[in-house]
């Protein structure tokens, strides 16, 4: 699952890199000799915080079905699209689980989920683990520095738009997402284990966005420059 909340992508390259994350997910659910009756069903699920899909409802979700006939072939992956601007112009039904639950991804502390958190124990549980992660400045700190990152290249890109650039535009925009992103999560990583090598440092420069992108989904979970090597 992954949640964005920043829009550098056109339509085809935030789908390619979807289906590339799903191919990865079941490709490592076996190894050489496995039976392939050992894969199991795949989902991946993007919650969105802009408009993406050219459709009026706020989850989308989509199979393998057959051309001519809409026969199901398989059950065996999913994908879907979640976006979070639509939902909150939609009616809502807090009877729904997953209205409950992006009700609490908008606003954790909306009045609404007081009142689901007596009655839905994950709510519950999820507002514990907000709250003792509210209490470690270090990764509040990591975070915001995070999120300024992104909401700077955010505007960054917006100019560029505004600009007007038409030849190579969409190169342009995805290199300068790249660079900028590596940037940010250099600092980040700064941050976290104080003194970084160089070489380390030079190999994320060079690295892919989508490679990028994965240190920065775990930066979290990274507890040494040794795991950070196993990403380069």
């Amino acid at each position: 699952m992954e949640l964005t909340h920043w829009n550098i992508y056109d339509n085809e390259f935030l789908l390619k890199r979807t289906i590339f994350y799903l191919s990865k997910m079941i490709l490592k659910q076996l190894v050489k000799g496995d039976n392939y009756n050992q894969l199991n069903k795949t989902i991946t699920i993007n919650i969105l915080d802009f408009d993406y899909i050219n459709d009026e409802k706020f989850h989308s979700s989509y199979h393998l079905y057959e051309d001519m006939t809409k026969k199901l072939l398989s059950d065996i992956v999913e994908i879907h699209f979640i976006e979070l601007k639509k939902f909150e112009k939609s009616k809502k039904d807090y009877n729904n689980k997953l209205h409950r639950w992006l009700s609490f991804l908008i606003n954790p502390e909306g009045k609404e989920i007081d009142i689901m958190k007596k009655e839905d124990t994950e709510i519950k549980e999820a507002m514990d683990v907000l709250y003792n992660i509210s209490g470690d400045k270090e990764l509040i700190q990591l975070a915001e520095m995070r999120d300024k990152a992104i909401r700077d290249e955010k505007s960054r890109l917006q100019g560029a738009r505004d600009e007007g650039r038409e030849e190579g535009k969409k190169e342009g925009i995805k290199q300068g997402a790249r660079d900028a992103l590596a940037k940010s999560t250099i600092k980040l990583l700064r941050k976290k284990f104080k003194d970084i090598p160089e070489n380390i440092i030079e190999s994320i420069l060079k690295l892919s966005l989508e490679k990028i992108e994965k240190i920065n989904e775990d930066l979290f979970d990274i507890e040494s420059i040794e795991e950070l090597k196993k990403y380069i």
